[in-house]
Parts: C-alpha cells; structure tokens; sequence
C-alpha cells in the first residue's frame, strides 16, 4: 500500500517536472528569437534605413520652397445649350517657386490675364462636362496650358481647385 502511494507521488512529480521544462525552454526560445529578431533589425533595417535616407538627401536637388497664387473665385454662366446654368470656381495655381508667385501676385497685369484667359476657358464649359471627374481633370489640364501662356513655361506644376458650386 505504501509502495502504491509512493509511486502516485512520483508520478505527480514528474509531470509537473515535465510542464515546467516545456514553459522553461519555451520561455529561453521566445527570448532567443526576440534577441535575434532585435540584432537583425538593429544591424541591417535601421543601418540601411538611414543610409537609404542620407543617399536620396545627397542625390535630390536642393529644395525650393514652391509658391501658391490664390486667385480670386470665378463666377461665369456655362454654355449648356438648354438652360441657364452658372459655376462657381475657385481656383489656386501651384507654382515652381515661392518668388515668381509673389512676383505674379504684386503684377495686377499678368493676374488680369490669367483671370480673362480662365474665364475665357470656364465659358465655353457645360454642367455634363464637369459633373465628372475625368471632366474636371481635363479641365485643370486646360488651365494649366492656359496659365502657362501667360506665365513662364514649366511654372505651373499644378492647378488646384479650393471651391466649386455649380447650379443644376
């Protein structure tokens, strides 16, 4: 009888040995994969991150700071043949350089152009045409060369649109 008890005890013993040898080398694995996961990250992610970083600052051009010409909102009637429809628009050309933006804003001349050439250009536009997106895409592809006339060759970068109201 005692033998019987004595062998339950060794076999409760072993068992909870054997649980705590599994948790144990389990616990000495997770930390070893942490610790090679943090050697390889350290080693060749962060190191080749800054490195990526340092090669695209020496190879891009210096920055210039790029210029904004807010023009004032354009209200013209659209050419839609069967009713009167008007648009509200207004219109922000971003330029190549903050100077030649603030060159175009003090020149009351060249913004008058810009603003006959546009309202010019918005005119000849019906509500069918710029209800959809490839529509209004061609149409600041439009501004774009229409700026562009007035303005340096290559200034415009692009042409963005801050408002717009169309009645239907």
């Amino acid at each position: 009888m005692v033998d019987a008890e004595v062998q339950k005890e060794n076999k409760g013993t072993k068992a909870r040995g054997k649980s705590f040898l599994i948790f144990f080398l389990a616990t000495i694995i997770a930390l070893a994969c942490a610790a090679l996961g943090w050697w390889y990250f350290v080693r060749y992610q962060a190191t080749g991150l800054a490195q990526g970083s340092a090669r695209e600052e020496e190879l891009a051009p210096p920055a210039q700071e790029e210029g904004v010409l807010m023009l004032e909102p354009f209200l013209v009637n659209l050419a839609d043949p069967y009713a009167s429809r008007y648009l509200r628009l207004a219109v922000a050309l971003r330029l190549r350089d903050k100077t030649l933006a603030e060159e175009v804003r003090k020149d009351h001349l060249v913004v008058a152009r810009l603003r006959d050439g546009i309202l010019t250009l918005l005119s000849t536009k019906n509500s069918r045409d710029l209800l959809t997106l490839e529509g209004r895409g061609k149409l600041r592809e439009e501004i774009k060369v229409k700026a562009e006339t007035i303005l340096p060759q290559g200034s415009v970068k692009e042409v963005l649109f801050t408002d717009m109201i169309m009645q239907l």
